[in-house]
C-alpha cells in the first residue's frame, strides 16, 4: 500500500483529483456525517464535560486539531492515492448530497419502477419522498432501457428484499439498498484490477468504510445485512449502470469518471 512518501507529487499535482484526495485524507470534516460527528461528540464525556450541549459550528469541522481528533477517531485509515486510478474509485470524492442521489436512484432501479408497474400509491408517495422530482422520473422513464437485461446482482436484491411491506405500509430504505449495490460494484473493480487478494480486500474494506461515513448511521444496518447476504457479484454492467446515472443525474460529477 501506498504511503505519502512513495507519491510523486509532481505527477500527482497535475491530476484534479489530486486535490480532493488531499482533502479526503487530511480534513475528515468536510466529508463525513455531520450527523455521526454529532452522536461521537455526544458519547465522549470529557468533551461533554468542557463544552456541555454539542453545537457543531462550521469553523469547528474545519479547525486543524478538530481535524486529527476525527481522524484519529472516527475516521477509518485512508486509501492509497494510487487507488484512485481505478473506474468508480473516486466517487468517494461525491459530495454527501450527491452520492446519496445516486444510491436512491440504484435502490430505485433494482426496485424495477417503470411506467408500466403497478405499485400501490402509498408506495409510491414513499419513492416519491426518497427520491427528488428530476431522480424519480429518470428513473421511471429511463430505468428500462438501462436494464434490458436485469443483472444478476439485481435479482437476487429482488429475491431477498421487501421493497414494499403491504402491511405496515413501509417503503424499505432505497438509499440503503443502492448503497449495497455500489459497494458490490467497487469490489468487483478492485477485484478485477489488483491480483493481491489480501491487498484487494484491505482496499475493499477501506473505501467502504470510508463511504459509508458519508451517510447517517441509520443507513449502516440495513445496508451491512444486505451486502452480506448476497452471493452474486457486481458485473461489468452494473459499473456501466452507475457510470450512466452519475453522468444524467450528477453531471458535474462525470470528471470523476475514469
Amino acid at each position: 500500500m501506498d504511503s505519502q512518501q512513495s507519491i510523486d507529487y509532481n505527477a500527482a499535482l497535475q491530476n484534479p483529483l489530486f486535490s480532493n484526495w488531499l482533502e479526503y485524507t487530511q480534513n475528515p470534516g468536510c466529508w463525513l456525517d455531520t450527523g455521526r460527528i454529532s452522536r461521537l461528540l455526544t458519547q465522549d464525556s470529557n468533551i461533554q464535560k468542557h463544552t456541555g450541549e454539542i453545537n457543531i459550528h462550521p469553523s469547528l469541522l474545519a479547525h486543524s486539531e478538530f481535524q486529527i481528533w476525527l481522524s484519529n477517531t472516527l475516521a477509518p485509515k485512508p486509501c492509497p492515492w494510487s487507488l484512485f486510478n481505478l473506474p468508480l474509485t473516486p466517487m468517494l470524492f461525491m459530495s454527501k448530497n450527491s452520492i446519496a442521489r445516486l444510491c436512491a436512484a440504484l435502490g430505485a432501479l433494482s426496485y424495477q419502477i417503470n411506467s408500466d408497474s403497478l405499485i400501490e400509491k402509498e408506495s409510491l408517495n414513499q419513492i416519491r419522498h426518497q427520491l427528488d422530482d428530476f431522480t424519480f422520473r429518470y428513473v421511471v422513464k429511463t430505468g428500462p432501457l438501462l436494464l434490458t437485461s436485469l443483472p444478476e446482482l439485481f435479482k437476487e436484491i429482488r429475491e431477498r428484499t421487501t421493497f414494499w411491506d403491504s402491511s405496515q405500509k413501509e417503503l424499505i430504505d432505497l438509499t440503503a439498498v443502492g448503497q449495497c449495490i455500489l459497494f458490490k460494484a467497487i469490489s468487483y473493480v478492485i477485484t478485477k484490477n489488483i491480483a493481491n487478494t489480501t491487498k484487494a480486500n484491505n482496499f475493499i474494506e477501506t473505501w467502504i468504510n470510508a463511504c459509508q461515513l458519508k451517510f447517517p448511521f441509520e443507513h449502516d444496518d440495513a445496508a451491512n445485512a444486505l451486502y452480506k447476504s448476497l452471493s452474486a457479484l457486481a458485473t461489468q454492467q452494473v459499473v456501466v449502470v452507475i457510470s450512466k446515472l452519475i453522468r444524467h443525474l450528477e453531471p458535474r460529477c462525470k470528471h470523476l469518471l475514469n
